[in-house]
């Protein structure tokens, strides 16, 4: 009874889980998929929502901040 519950137990195949991309600046979970050039080499990486408003704020001239509310 022992044996056949062993048994049973490695015939259960573990499906490999496919780990989320991280962020390369902070290796949060990353949702954005970022392509530069830079000397005529392109340069991909992987940046999560608060690191992708920094890389805005240095990189890009043509970025807007998002609006602040005032809550009365």
């Amino acid at each position: 009874m022992i044996d056949w519950i062993r048994n049973k137990f490695k015939q259960i195949k573990r499906i490999p889980v496919i780990p989320a991309p991280k962020c390369t600046r902070c290796g949060l979970r990353a949702t954005y998929d970022m392509t530069t050039t830079f000397n005529e080499e392109v340069i991909e990486f992987r940046l999560c929502g608060s690191c992708l408003e920094e890389y805005n704020a240095l990189y890009n001239s043509r970025w807007i901040p998002p609006l602040v509310k005032k809550e009365e």
